[in-house]
């Protein structure tokens, strides 16, 4: 992380515009946010896939469909192709759990090809980190806002725990403080490039609010790895 971060703040600012790179960070949102549960017209336009439609022709239209395969982009393609022959010869293609797990895993290759298209360089990666960070630190402190008003909460185990804004249910405070656990290398990636003291004085407020949702999500394992990535 070290030496890539040191990269990104010394490479050239880019000039090319690169729009698909934006509708990542958008559709990082709607997988945070989830958008439909508050609005649900969203969901009926099926908005998700309607931003991931224009970030492919974003790809197409600045001829960026460039082959860009390796190994592990190999064995993503076998992995899914076995899971579809899985389902095809199942028993079990009417059960909810089966038509779930294949709709979402379907909806994560299409989004892992379209960054292996999007992502030109390392400063394409930057500004996705560093979108996926911003979207984290506006979902919680949302969630916090709500919160402290008397909402995004569900009572387990004797406590009071917070989740994520729009959001319920079993897990929901678990989920909550794992994705926020999940974004503080990202936020470490920005900090160690950042070269503005105000962007390291919003990572270092930014790591505070994480601290704070993990602890009060009453995640425990969010929090041994809160821990664990501090001693690393």
């Amino acid at each position: 992380i070290d030496g890539a971060a040191k990269t990104a703040a010394l490479a050239p600012p880019s000039t090319a515009r690169n729009y698909a790179v934006l509708l990542i960070v958008v559709y990082l949102w709607i997988f945070v946010a989830e958008p439909q549960r508050r609005f649900e017209f969203l969901g009926d336009i099926h908005f998700e896939k309607l931003v991931m439609a224009f970030g492919w022709a974003a790809l197409f239209l600045t001829g960026r469909l460039r082959a860009r395969f390796s190994g592990i982009t190999a064995l993503i393609i076998v992995f899914y192709a076995w899971m579809l022959l899985s389902y095809l010869f199942s028993p079990y293609q009417g059960n909810y759990h089966s038509e779930h797990w294949l709709s979402d895993y379907w909806k994560l290759i299409v989004f892992y090809f379209l960054l292996l298209f999007a992502i030109d360089d390392l400063r394409d990666l930057t500004r996705i980190f560093k979108g996926f960070v911003i979207i984290l630190f506006v979902y919680q402190a949302h969630s916090w806002f709500d919160f402290m008003n008397g909402g995004s909460y569900v009572y387990q185990q004797g406590v009071k725990r917070i989740i994520g804004v729009w959001s319920g249910g079993i897990g929901a405070a678990n989920a909550f403080g794992m994705i926020a656990l999940f974004s503080l290398p990202f936020a470490l990636f920005w900090f160690n490039s950042a070269r503005k003291a105000v962007e390291k004085a919003f990572l270092l407020f930014y790591f505070l609010l994480t601290t704070a949702t993990i602890i009060f999500s009453g995640t425990r394992a969010a929090l041994v790895g809160l821990v664990l990535m501090l001693v690393m």
